[in-house]
Protein backbone atom coordinates (compact mmCIF):
# COMPACT_ATOMS: atom_id res chain seq x y z
CA UNK A 1 0.00 0.00 0.00
CA UNK A 2 1.48 3.56 -0.71
CA UNK A 3 1.27 5.95 2.21
CA UNK A 4 -0.14 9.33 1.48
CA UNK A 5 -3.14 10.56 -0.50
CA UNK A 6 -0.98 12.52 -3.45
CA UNK A 7 1.00 9.81 -4.20
CA UNK A 8 -1.97 8.63 -7.55
CA UNK A 9 -1.50 12.04 -8.39
CA UNK A 10 1.95 12.03 -8.71
CA UNK A 11 2.46 8.74 -10.61
CA UNK A 12 -0.49 8.99 -12.45
CA UNK A 13 0.95 12.29 -14.35
CA UNK A 14 3.87 11.67 -14.44
CA UNK A 15 2.96 8.35 -16.28
CA UNK A 16 0.45 10.30 -18.49
CA UNK A 17 3.64 12.43 -19.36
CA UNK A 18 6.12 10.19 -20.18
CA UNK A 19 4.21 6.55 -21.23
CA UNK A 20 4.93 4.94 -18.32
CA UNK A 21 3.10 1.84 -17.08
CA UNK A 22 -0.01 3.55 -14.83
CA UNK A 23 -1.20 1.84 -11.65
CA UNK A 24 -3.18 3.01 -9.06
CA UNK A 25 -2.18 2.84 -5.34
CA UNK A 26 -5.65 2.44 -4.05
CA UNK A 27 -9.10 3.08 -4.56
CA UNK A 28 -9.70 5.98 -2.31
CA UNK A 29 -7.09 7.70 -4.21
CA UNK A 30 -7.98 6.30 -7.70
CA UNK A 31 -11.83 7.26 -6.39
CA UNK A 32 -10.84 10.86 -4.79
CA UNK A 33 -8.41 11.27 -8.50
CA UNK A 34 -10.79 9.77 -10.90
CA UNK A 35 -10.62 12.85 -13.17
CA UNK A 36 -7.11 12.76 -13.60
CA UNK A 37 -7.41 8.80 -15.56
CA UNK A 38 -10.41 10.14 -17.10
CA UNK A 39 -9.15 12.80 -18.66
CA UNK A 40 -5.38 13.50 -19.15
CA UNK A 41 -6.44 15.67 -22.79
CA UNK A 42 -4.55 18.86 -20.95
CA UNK A 43 -4.11 21.83 -23.14
CA UNK A 44 -1.01 22.44 -24.36
CA UNK A 45 1.35 25.44 -23.63
CA UNK A 46 4.58 26.58 -24.71
CA UNK A 47 6.89 28.85 -22.49
CA UNK A 48 7.81 31.87 -24.13
CA UNK A 49 10.87 33.36 -23.38
CA UNK A 50 12.25 35.64 -22.09
CA UNK A 51 10.21 35.44 -18.63
CA UNK A 52 12.87 35.53 -15.76
CA UNK A 53 11.02 38.06 -14.03
CA UNK A 54 7.25 38.26 -12.45
CA UNK A 55 6.58 41.38 -15.17
CA UNK A 56 7.51 38.75 -17.53
CA UNK A 57 5.76 35.73 -16.02
CA UNK A 58 4.06 32.97 -18.55
CA UNK A 59 0.16 32.94 -17.88
CA UNK A 60 -0.97 29.47 -17.26
CA UNK A 61 -4.08 27.81 -16.55
CA UNK A 62 -4.80 25.51 -13.97
CA UNK A 63 -4.47 21.79 -15.99
CA UNK A 64 -2.27 22.78 -18.56
CA UNK A 65 0.40 20.77 -19.93
CA UNK A 66 3.30 23.42 -19.91
CA UNK A 67 6.46 22.48 -21.92
CA UNK A 68 9.50 24.57 -21.68
CA UNK A 69 13.25 24.92 -21.77
CA UNK A 70 15.88 25.53 -19.29
CA UNK A 71 19.44 27.07 -20.37
CA UNK A 72 22.34 27.90 -18.77
CA UNK A 73 21.61 30.91 -15.51
CA UNK A 74 18.07 30.78 -16.44
CA UNK A 75 14.76 30.50 -14.56
CA UNK A 76 11.30 30.53 -15.70
CA UNK A 77 8.75 32.46 -14.32
CA UNK A 78 4.60 31.41 -14.65
CA UNK A 79 1.57 33.29 -13.47
CA UNK A 80 -1.33 31.39 -12.61
CA UNK A 81 -4.78 32.59 -11.02
CA UNK A 82 -6.71 30.06 -8.21
CA UNK A 83 -10.17 30.42 -7.98
CA UNK A 84 -10.84 28.13 -5.14
CA UNK A 85 -9.33 26.97 -2.22
CA UNK A 86 -7.60 24.10 -2.21
CA UNK A 87 -4.23 21.60 -2.78
CA UNK A 88 -2.21 23.08 -5.87
CA UNK A 89 0.00 20.55 -7.22
CA UNK A 90 2.32 20.62 -9.59
CA UNK A 91 4.36 17.61 -10.91
CA UNK A 92 7.14 17.50 -14.18
CA UNK A 93 10.14 16.18 -15.36
CA UNK A 94 13.46 17.05 -17.39
CA UNK A 95 12.77 15.48 -20.87
CA UNK A 96 16.16 15.67 -22.63
CA UNK A 97 19.48 16.76 -21.40
CA UNK A 98 22.50 17.81 -23.33
CA UNK A 99 25.36 17.90 -20.46
CA UNK A 100 26.51 14.75 -18.22
CA UNK A 101 23.73 15.66 -15.30
CA UNK A 102 20.16 15.70 -15.60
CA UNK A 103 18.28 18.82 -14.98
CA UNK A 104 17.36 18.85 -10.96
CA UNK A 105 14.67 21.49 -11.13
CA UNK A 106 13.09 22.98 -8.09
CA UNK A 107 10.05 24.90 -7.41
CA UNK A 108 9.55 28.63 -5.53
CA UNK A 109 5.37 29.40 -4.91
CA UNK A 110 4.86 33.08 -4.85
CA UNK A 111 1.69 34.88 -3.77
CA UNK A 112 0.75 38.31 -5.26
CA UNK A 113 -0.61 40.57 -2.46
CA UNK A 114 -3.71 43.24 -2.97
CA UNK A 115 -0.92 45.59 -2.68
CA UNK A 116 1.01 44.25 -5.83
CA UNK A 117 3.91 43.20 -3.63
CA UNK A 118 4.67 39.25 -3.86
CA UNK A 119 6.17 36.72 -0.83
CA UNK A 120 6.87 33.39 -0.99
CA UNK A 121 4.72 30.60 0.26
CA UNK A 122 7.00 29.51 3.14
CA UNK A 123 4.68 26.40 3.21
CA UNK A 124 4.99 25.08 0.41
CA UNK A 125 6.48 21.25 -0.45
CA UNK A 126 9.09 21.23 -3.05
CA UNK A 127 11.01 18.44 -4.16
CA UNK A 128 13.02 16.92 -7.27
CA UNK A 129 15.15 13.49 -7.48
CA UNK A 130 17.89 12.30 -9.47
CA UNK A 131 16.28 11.08 -12.66
CA UNK A 132 14.87 15.21 -13.30
CA UNK A 133 11.24 14.82 -11.60
CA UNK A 134 10.05 17.88 -10.13
CA UNK A 135 7.25 18.26 -7.19
CA UNK A 136 5.14 20.90 -5.57
CA UNK A 137 2.14 21.33 -3.64
CA UNK A 138 0.74 23.98 -1.18
CA UNK A 139 -2.90 24.67 0.14
CA UNK A 140 -3.84 27.79 -1.67
CA UNK A 141 -6.32 30.21 -0.83
CA UNK A 142 -8.07 31.93 -4.16
CA UNK A 143 -5.26 34.98 -5.59
CA UNK A 144 -2.87 35.10 -8.19
CA UNK A 145 0.20 33.01 -8.02
CA UNK A 146 4.09 32.95 -9.39
CA UNK A 147 5.66 29.40 -9.95
CA UNK A 148 9.75 29.99 -10.58
CA UNK A 149 11.32 26.93 -11.82
CA UNK A 150 15.29 26.73 -11.88
CA UNK A 151 18.11 24.27 -12.50
CA UNK A 152 19.89 24.02 -9.27
CA UNK A 153 22.76 22.57 -11.51
CA UNK A 154 23.13 26.16 -13.50
CA UNK A 155 25.04 24.13 -15.95
CA UNK A 156 21.98 23.05 -18.49
CA UNK A 157 22.19 23.60 -22.35
CA UNK A 158 18.43 23.93 -23.39
CA UNK A 159 17.17 21.02 -21.30
CA UNK A 160 13.51 20.23 -21.95
CA UNK A 161 11.20 19.71 -19.18
CA UNK A 162 7.49 19.70 -18.99
CA UNK A 163 5.04 19.83 -15.87
CA UNK A 164 1.01 19.95 -15.30
CA UNK A 165 -0.24 21.59 -12.36
CA UNK A 166 -4.13 21.10 -10.94
CA UNK A 167 -6.30 21.66 -7.77
CA UNK A 168 -7.72 19.19 -6.18
CA UNK A 169 -10.98 21.05 -4.28
CA UNK A 170 -12.38 20.08 -0.81
CA UNK A 171 -14.52 17.29 -0.60
CA UNK A 172 -16.28 14.91 1.59
CA UNK A 173 -16.06 10.98 0.86
CA UNK A 174 -17.74 8.07 2.58
CA UNK A 175 -16.68 4.78 3.07
CA UNK A 176 -19.55 2.45 4.14
CA UNK A 177 -20.90 -0.89 4.07
CA UNK A 178 -24.52 -2.82 4.99
CA UNK A 179 -22.74 -3.59 8.58
CA UNK A 180 -19.55 -3.26 10.28
CA UNK A 181 -18.04 -5.91 9.03
CA UNK A 182 -18.62 -5.20 5.27
CA UNK A 183 -17.59 -1.44 6.20
CA UNK A 184 -14.26 -3.02 7.40
CA UNK A 185 -14.08 -4.84 4.07
CA UNK A 186 -14.45 -1.65 2.13
CA UNK A 187 -12.45 0.24 4.29
CA UNK A 188 -9.41 -2.59 3.26
CA UNK A 189 -10.39 -2.05 -0.34
CA UNK A 190 -9.98 1.50 -0.05
CA UNK A 191 -6.72 0.97 1.09
CA UNK A 192 -5.57 -2.70 -0.43
CA UNK A 193 -7.24 -3.58 -3.04
CA UNK A 194 -4.42 -2.79 -5.73
CA UNK A 195 -1.58 -3.49 -3.63
CA UNK A 196 -3.13 -6.63 -1.99
CA UNK A 197 -2.54 -7.22 1.64
CA UNK A 198 -0.08 -10.43 2.44
CA UNK A 199 -1.51 -10.42 5.73
CA UNK A 200 -4.59 -8.75 8.09
CA UNK A 201 -5.56 -8.42 11.70
CA UNK A 202 -9.02 -10.57 12.28
CA UNK A 203 -11.16 -9.13 15.42
CA UNK A 204 -14.46 -9.93 17.00
CA UNK A 205 -16.98 -7.48 15.59
CA UNK A 206 -19.13 -8.05 18.74
CA UNK A 207 -16.73 -6.24 21.17
CA UNK A 208 -13.99 -4.01 21.64
CA UNK A 209 -11.43 -5.27 24.20
CA UNK A 210 -8.75 -7.58 22.56
CA UNK A 211 -8.22 -5.17 19.48
CA UNK A 212 -8.05 -2.11 21.19
CA UNK A 213 -4.52 -1.85 21.04
CA UNK A 214 -4.06 -3.81 17.30
CA UNK A 215 -3.89 -0.43 15.54
CA UNK A 216 0.01 0.01 15.52
CA UNK A 217 0.82 -3.56 15.02
CA UNK A 218 -1.84 -3.17 11.63
CA UNK A 219 0.54 -0.47 10.17
CA UNK A 220 3.89 -2.22 10.78
CA UNK A 221 2.53 -5.61 9.17
CA UNK A 222 0.89 -3.15 6.25
CA UNK A 223 -2.10 -5.10 7.67
CA UNK A 224 -5.78 -3.75 7.61
CA UNK A 225 -8.35 -4.84 10.75
CA UNK A 226 -11.04 -7.16 9.32
CA UNK A 227 -13.84 -8.68 11.70
CA UNK A 228 -16.01 -11.52 12.61
CA UNK A 229 -18.51 -13.31 14.63
CA UNK A 230 -17.44 -15.55 17.03
CA UNK A 231 -18.43 -19.07 14.72
CA UNK A 232 -18.26 -18.18 11.68
CA UNK A 233 -16.60 -15.93 9.04
CA UNK A 234 -18.63 -12.81 7.58
CA UNK A 235 -19.14 -14.19 3.41
CA UNK A 236 -17.59 -10.39 2.58
CA UNK A 237 -14.76 -11.11 4.66
CA UNK A 238 -14.38 -14.78 3.41
CA UNK A 239 -14.17 -12.96 -0.92
CA UNK A 240 -12.22 -9.98 0.39
CA UNK A 241 -9.45 -12.71 1.83
CA UNK A 242 -9.20 -14.03 -1.71
CA UNK A 243 -9.42 -10.76 -3.73
CA UNK A 244 -6.62 -8.98 -1.37
CA UNK A 245 -4.73 -11.96 -2.03
CA UNK A 246 -4.43 -12.37 1.53
CA UNK A 247 -1.48 -15.26 2.67
CA UNK A 248 -1.24 -14.69 6.79
CA UNK A 249 -4.18 -14.00 9.17
CA UNK A 250 -3.12 -13.03 12.70
CA UNK A 251 -6.84 -13.36 14.45
CA UNK A 252 -6.45 -10.86 18.00
CA UNK A 253 -8.07 -12.48 20.84
CA UNK A 254 -8.78 -15.77 22.51
CA UNK A 255 -11.27 -18.90 21.44
CA UNK A 256 -14.06 -17.17 23.71
CA UNK A 257 -14.02 -14.28 21.14
CA UNK A 258 -12.85 -15.89 17.48
CA UNK A 259 -13.26 -19.66 17.72
CA UNK A 260 -11.12 -22.49 17.11
CA UNK A 261 -13.37 -23.37 14.30
CA UNK A 262 -12.78 -19.59 12.21
CA UNK A 263 -9.09 -20.41 12.88
CA UNK A 264 -9.78 -24.39 11.49
CA UNK A 265 -11.83 -22.77 8.87
CA UNK A 266 -8.83 -19.91 7.49
CA UNK A 267 -6.52 -22.84 7.77
CA UNK A 268 -7.98 -25.77 6.26
CA UNK A 269 -10.62 -24.09 3.48
CA UNK A 270 -9.15 -21.22 2.83
CA UNK A 271 -5.32 -22.38 3.17
CA UNK A 272 -4.03 -19.56 5.26
CA UNK A 273 -1.10 -19.25 7.46
CA UNK A 274 -2.63 -18.41 10.90
CA UNK A 275 -1.42 -16.96 13.98
CA UNK A 276 -3.36 -15.83 17.31
CA UNK A 277 -2.34 -13.19 19.70
CA UNK A 278 -4.61 -13.30 23.04
CA UNK A 279 -3.85 -13.61 26.80
CA UNK A 280 -5.94 -14.16 29.76
CA UNK A 281 -7.14 -11.01 30.12
CA UNK A 282 -7.22 -8.03 27.62
CA UNK A 283 -4.57 -6.28 28.94
CA UNK A 284 -2.15 -9.46 28.38
CA UNK A 285 -3.31 -9.19 24.66
CA UNK A 286 -2.48 -5.01 24.26
CA UNK A 287 1.25 -6.11 26.30
CA UNK A 288 1.19 -9.04 23.78
CA UNK A 289 0.95 -6.84 20.62
CA UNK A 290 3.18 -4.17 21.92
CA UNK A 291 6.11 -7.09 22.68
CA UNK A 292 5.34 -7.30 18.66
CA UNK A 293 6.66 -3.93 17.76
CA UNK A 294 10.00 -2.51 17.64
CA UNK A 295 10.93 -1.00 21.00
CA UNK A 296 9.84 2.89 21.36
CA UNK A 297 10.93 5.55 23.72
CA UNK A 298 6.94 5.94 24.40
CA UNK A 299 3.65 3.96 25.14
CA UNK A 300 0.35 5.15 24.88
CA UNK A 301 -2.09 4.23 27.62
CA UNK A 302 -5.34 4.25 27.42
CA UNK A 303 -9.21 2.70 29.33
CA UNK A 304 -9.45 -0.97 28.74
CA UNK A 305 -12.33 -0.49 30.24
CA UNK A 306 -13.91 1.79 26.97
CA UNK A 307 -13.52 2.30 23.98
CA UNK A 308 -13.42 5.75 23.03
CA UNK A 309 -9.64 7.55 23.78
CA UNK A 310 -8.26 4.08 21.94
CA UNK A 311 -9.25 4.75 18.88
CA UNK A 312 -8.88 8.23 18.91
CA UNK A 313 -6.11 8.08 19.41
CA UNK A 314 -4.73 5.15 17.19
CA UNK A 315 -3.40 6.65 13.97
CA UNK A 316 -1.35 8.49 15.71
CA UNK A 317 0.08 5.65 17.93
CA UNK A 318 -0.09 3.54 14.07
CA UNK A 319 1.74 6.01 12.38
CA UNK A 320 4.30 6.50 14.89
CA UNK A 321 4.68 2.86 16.39
CA UNK A 322 4.10 3.57 19.90
CA UNK A 323 2.38 0.78 21.33
CA UNK A 324 -1.16 1.00 23.14
CA UNK A 325 -1.15 -0.32 26.44
CA UNK A 326 -4.99 -0.68 28.72
CA UNK A 327 -5.53 -0.32 32.28
CA UNK A 328 -8.55 -0.24 34.40
CA UNK A 329 -9.44 3.45 35.77
CA UNK A 330 -8.26 3.44 39.12
CA UNK A 331 -6.07 0.49 39.21
CA UNK A 332 -2.47 -0.11 36.64
CA UNK A 333 -3.34 -4.05 36.14
CA UNK A 334 0.41 -6.26 36.76
CA UNK A 335 0.95 -7.04 32.99
CA UNK A 336 0.58 -3.15 32.17
CA UNK A 337 2.70 -2.11 35.04
CA UNK A 338 5.57 -4.37 33.86
CA UNK A 339 5.01 -3.31 29.84
CA UNK A 340 5.83 0.78 30.45
CA UNK A 341 8.74 0.15 32.53
CA UNK A 342 10.02 -0.05 29.20
CA UNK A 343 9.70 3.09 27.95
CA UNK A 344 10.80 6.85 29.08
CA UNK A 345 7.87 8.76 28.13
CA UNK A 346 3.70 7.61 28.43
CA UNK A 347 0.47 9.59 26.92
CA UNK A 348 -2.23 9.04 28.87
CA UNK A 349 -5.57 9.78 26.73
CA UNK A 350 -8.72 10.60 28.50
CA UNK A 351 -9.75 11.98 32.02
CA UNK A 352 -9.98 11.16 35.47
CA UNK A 353 -12.59 9.07 35.02
CA UNK A 354 -11.05 6.87 32.48
CA UNK A 355 -7.50 6.75 33.57
CA UNK A 356 -7.51 8.36 37.46
CA UNK A 357 -4.38 10.23 38.57
CA UNK A 358 -3.25 7.23 40.83
CA UNK A 359 -2.93 5.58 37.54
CA UNK A 360 -1.38 8.17 36.22
CA UNK A 361 1.39 8.60 38.84
CA UNK A 362 2.66 5.11 38.03
CA UNK A 363 4.09 5.55 34.91
CA UNK A 364 7.02 7.24 33.77
CA UNK A 365 7.25 11.14 32.75
CA UNK A 366 3.46 11.33 31.33
CA UNK A 367 1.24 13.75 29.76
CA UNK A 368 -2.46 13.36 29.30
CA UNK A 369 -4.53 14.53 26.52
CA UNK A 370 -8.38 14.80 27.56
CA UNK A 371 -11.29 16.58 27.69
CA UNK A 372 -15.08 16.77 29.10
CA UNK A 373 -15.96 13.93 27.14
CA UNK A 374 -14.78 11.30 24.31
CA UNK A 375 -15.43 13.86 21.84
CA UNK A 376 -13.84 16.47 23.35
CA UNK A 377 -10.79 14.15 24.03
CA UNK A 378 -11.29 13.46 20.39
CA UNK A 379 -10.72 16.51 19.22
CA UNK A 380 -7.75 17.61 21.60
CA UNK A 381 -5.69 14.39 20.53
CA UNK A 382 -6.08 15.47 17.04
CA UNK A 383 -4.75 19.11 17.85
CA UNK A 384 -2.51 18.32 20.04
CA UNK A 385 -0.70 15.45 17.90
CA UNK A 386 -0.74 16.55 14.57
CA UNK A 387 0.65 19.56 15.39
CA UNK A 388 2.02 20.32 11.67
CA UNK A 389 -1.69 21.08 10.88
CA UNK A 390 -4.82 18.86 9.70
CA UNK A 391 -6.11 19.44 6.54
CA UNK A 392 -7.83 16.32 5.91
CA UNK A 393 -9.75 14.34 8.50
CA UNK A 394 -11.32 10.87 8.86
CA UNK A 395 -14.99 11.35 10.72
CA UNK A 396 -16.43 8.55 12.89
CA UNK A 397 -19.10 7.94 15.34
CA UNK A 398 -18.07 8.18 19.05
CA UNK A 399 -21.06 5.75 20.17
CA UNK A 400 -19.25 2.80 18.24
CA UNK A 401 -16.13 0.94 18.12
CA UNK A 402 -16.13 -1.23 14.87
CA UNK A 403 -16.02 1.82 12.62
CA UNK A 404 -12.99 3.98 14.13
CA UNK A 405 -11.11 0.79 14.88
CA UNK A 406 -10.69 -0.67 11.04
CA UNK A 407 -10.41 2.96 10.10
CA UNK A 408 -7.70 3.80 12.30
CA UNK A 409 -4.64 2.17 10.30
CA UNK A 410 -6.24 3.70 7.02
CA UNK A 411 -6.01 7.15 8.70
CA UNK A 412 -2.29 6.07 9.96
CA UNK A 413 -1.19 5.48 6.38
CA UNK A 414 -2.74 8.76 5.05
CA UNK A 415 -1.26 10.72 8.32
CA UNK A 416 -4.58 11.77 9.15
CA UNK A 417 -6.43 11.75 12.55
CA UNK A 418 -9.57 9.67 13.54
CA UNK A 419 -12.15 12.59 15.03
CA UNK A 420 -15.49 11.05 16.80
CA UNK A 421 -18.99 12.53 16.45
CA UNK A 422 -22.25 12.20 17.68
CA UNK A 423 -24.76 10.38 15.27
CA UNK A 424 -27.48 12.57 14.01
CA UNK A 425 -25.20 16.35 14.70
CA UNK A 426 -21.43 17.13 14.53
CA UNK A 427 -20.29 17.23 17.36
CA UNK A 428 -19.11 20.60 18.70
CA UNK A 429 -16.15 19.84 19.66
CA UNK A 430 -15.38 18.37 16.27
CA UNK A 431 -16.98 21.43 14.43
CA UNK A 432 -14.57 24.32 16.44
CA UNK A 433 -11.82 21.65 15.31
CA UNK A 434 -12.32 21.75 11.58
CA UNK A 435 -12.94 25.50 11.55
CA UNK A 436 -10.14 26.21 13.64
CA UNK A 437 -7.49 24.12 11.23
CA UNK A 438 -9.61 25.06 8.06
CA UNK A 439 -10.02 20.96 7.29
CA UNK A 440 -10.39 20.67 3.34
CA UNK A 441 -11.25 16.42 3.35
CA UNK A 442 -12.84 14.02 4.96
CA UNK A 443 -13.42 10.76 4.90
CA UNK A 444 -16.52 9.30 6.87
CA UNK A 445 -16.11 5.59 8.06
CA UNK A 446 -19.58 4.08 8.37
CA UNK A 447 -23.38 4.33 7.19
CA UNK A 448 -25.84 6.81 7.41
CA UNK A 449 -27.22 5.09 10.79
CA UNK A 450 -23.74 6.03 12.50
CA UNK A 451 -22.78 9.09 10.86
CA UNK A 452 -26.36 10.76 9.46
CA UNK A 453 -26.66 12.43 6.04
CA UNK A 454 -27.44 15.43 8.29
CA UNK A 455 -23.32 15.40 9.72
CA UNK A 456 -22.41 14.79 6.31
CA UNK A 457 -24.32 18.33 5.06
CA UNK A 458 -23.08 20.10 8.03
CA UNK A 459 -19.03 18.84 7.16
CA UNK A 460 -20.25 20.27 2.94
CA UNK A 461 -20.90 23.42 4.73
CA UNK A 462 -17.59 24.04 6.30
CA UNK A 463 -15.59 23.81 3.39
CA UNK A 464 -18.64 25.44 0.41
Amino acid sequence: MKKGIFYLVTFVLISSLFTMPASASNNFEEKKFNKLQDDMDYPSVNEQEPNEYFTEANSISIDDQVTGTMSSDDWDMFKVTISKRGNFVLVGQVLEAFTSLTGQISIVIYKENPDGTREDISEAESSFDEYGGFYAEAILEPGTYYLQLTDNYETTRGEQYTFNSFLIEPDVYRISGKDRYETAVNVAYEGWQYSGADEILLATGTDFPDALAAAPLGYYLDAPILLTTKNSLPNSVIQAIRELDVKKVTIIGGTGVVSQGVENYLKNTLGLTVARISGKTRYETAVQIANKLPLQETSIVVSGENYPDALSIGPYAAMNGIPILLTQANTLPSPTAAQVKKYSHTFVIGGTGAVSENVRKQLPSSDRISGKNRYETSANVSKQLFSAGIDSAFVTTGSNFADALTGSVLAGFYGQPIVLTTANTLHPAAKKLFVEEQVLWYTIIGGKGAVSLDVEGEIWSLIQ
